[in-house]
């Protein structure tokens, strides 16, 4: 991660310095203030007149206009202290590594209470899990041996060493852990469907209302996801699920 800063010439510190201007950017490029000012979304008008020390914009239109008002749902994610300043104060959502539901409660906990302070409203949380899902709990671990079975000077052992180095998380990872992104391990979603639906429930009574699944193959573990827990009835109707990677 460093060296693909430094490739661009910034520092991978700069990092929350070039996320924050660009979330302004969103906010005042998607619905400037004319559009609050009754002018509608559909204008073809150019925005004029924005600038921070990484960006200036100036006499430009965005189309097409994002549908959902005020303005798109902003996700992000970190866990240094100005991550999560940022967050709170301008984003909608939080999306967190993967983690047992006893800490992912602690760290809903510690945002809403940021965003209380800042008299904003509720945001919403997302949590990263890779799922394994087999018809018993023998096959599911299986399956995970052969994940996490990674070889310390394998192809991309270097990246997951430069990556520990350049990142600030509020634990350490294994080597098996980087195996798969964001802790996605942690979240506990391996099992036989019965297992990983009472997973589930305990992330959602934990406040988290959106899973960003991890699976591979891609294609064939949805499928199976969508037809042993989902379909079945094992799912909550109001959980949503994104399936990444």
């Amino acid at each position: 991660m460093p060296s693909s800063f430094n490739s661009i010439s910034k520092p991978s510190s700069d990092r929350l310095k070039v996320r924050s201007p660009k979330v302004d950017l969103l906010f005042v490029h998607s619905f400037p203030k004319r559009v609050h000012a009754g002018e509608g979304v559909s204008e073809n008008k150019a925005f004029t007149g924005f600038a921070s020390g990484l960006h200036h914009i100036d006499d430009t239109v965005l189309q097409p206009k994002p549908v959902r008002q005020p303005r798109p749902t902003i996700y992000a994610g970190g866990e240094s202290e100005a991550a999560k300043n940022l967050i709170a104060e301008k984003c909608d959502a939080y999306v967190m590594h993967g983690d047992p539901p006893a800490r992912i409660r602690e760290k809903i906990s510690e945002m809403r209470a940021r965003r209380e302070k800042l008299n904003l409203p509720p945001m919403q949380f997302g949590v990263a899990a890779y799922v394994i899902v087999r018809d018993s709990e023998e096959e599911a671990k299986g399956e995970l041996a052969r994940i996490i079975d990674v070889k310390a000077f394998a192809a991309g052992y270097d990246n997951y060493q430069q990556w520990l180095s350049g990142t600030k998380l509020e634990g350490r990872m294994s080597i098996q852990e980087y195996s798969v992104s964001n802790r996605g391990l942690r979240s506990g979603l391996i099992g036989t469907p019965e297992q990983v639906t009472a997973r589930i429930s305990e992330l959602e009574a934990a406040g988290v209302d959106l899973l960003l699944l991890q699976c591979s193959p891609q294609l064939e573990e949805m499928e199976r996801f969508a037809a042993d827990v989902i379909r079945k009835g094992h799912s909550r109707q109001n959980s949503r699920v994104i399936a990444s990677r």
